[in-house]
């Protein structure tokens, strides 16, 4: 019984490690000659400057207000580091 345990639980750990090697990015055919390198994302640094762009404006505007919130209700100020 334990035998046909573990031999079952061995068949499955294959079973998955196969499955993992045939959804991991191949670099090679099947004869092994070296595939052409993959499309490029034209555009790709503007995409990137459009997606971060915004979230460091409302990063800042929130640090500004953030901070004038502390200010306001005497948390923090400027003046209280000497």
């Amino acid at each position: 019984m334990l035998s046909r345990l573990l031999s079952r639980c061995n068949q499955l750990a294959k079973r998955s490690w196969q499955k993992s090697l045939l959804n991991r990015p191949i670099t090679t055919s099947d004869s092994g000659g070296v595939l052409p390198n993959p499309a490029k994302m034209p555009f790709g640094l503007l995409k990137t400057i459009f997606v971060i762009g915004p979230f460091i404006f409302i990063g800042g505007i929130m640090s500004r207000e953030g901070a004038a919130w502390l200010e306001d209700n005497e948390i923090f100020s400027p003046e209280d580091d000497d």
